[in-house]
């Protein structure tokens, strides 16, 4: 099935050298195959990696606050990963990012799966936020984080939904809870 106009222009922006948004490559496999329960009737399902996480997450949220359900049939099925490698390799006071996915959706909008890891020996109260930047638009306000738990030695997948509009770049932060004060 043939992606959308909407969904190739995002992914043309993301992918073109050049471009000036943040440089994504498509790769053939998702790393979140929980995410296929969201793939457009009739598109491709990309191979996956890995196992289904543990605790599979079957709402996000927006770049408003909202949150919007996962099994909206709104995945294009292609996967694009951040060229720059230092993205998905931050460390927070011993909470790892270790995978970032942007998926194009049909209507033009992004949703960036994130894998977080808890690398201490304890539980950690983490929040995460991705801040969404589009072209022609003013920066966006302040940043809303997210808490939630996740168990020493684990991992926790997050999900976040742009806004409509031309993506440019986006950021994904995590922070404990203690970071908030």
């Amino acid at each position: 099935m043939p992606i959308t106009p909407e969904a190739q222009k995002v992914v043309e922006a993301l992918t073109q050298p050049g471009s000036g948004a943040m440089e994504h490559t498509v790769v053939e496999k998702t790393g979140f195959p929980e995410a296929l329960a969201s793939l457009q009737t009739g598109a491709k399902a990309p191979g996956a990696t890995g196992e289904v996480n543990g605790r599979i997450p079957s709402r996000g949220l927006t770049a408003d606050g909202s949150t919007v359900d996962l099994v909206e049939k709104d995945w294009t099925g292609l996967v694009l990963v951040p060229v720059d490698k230092q993205f998905a390799k931050l460390y927070v006071t011993g909470i790892q990012i270790v995978a970032v996915e942007a998926h194009p959706l049909t209507d033009g909008r992004v949703r960036v799966w994130t894998r977080l890891r808890n690398r201490i020996k304890a539980e950690a109260p983490a929040q995460v936020a991705c801040t969404f930047y589009l072209r022609g638009s003013p920066e966006p306000g302040g940043t809303r984080f997210y808490s939630l738990a996740i168990p020493s030695g684990e991992t926790r997948d997050v999900f976040f939904v742009s806004p409509a509009g031309e993506l440019n770049k986006y950021t994904v932060s995590v922070r404990t809870a203690d970071m908030a004060q």
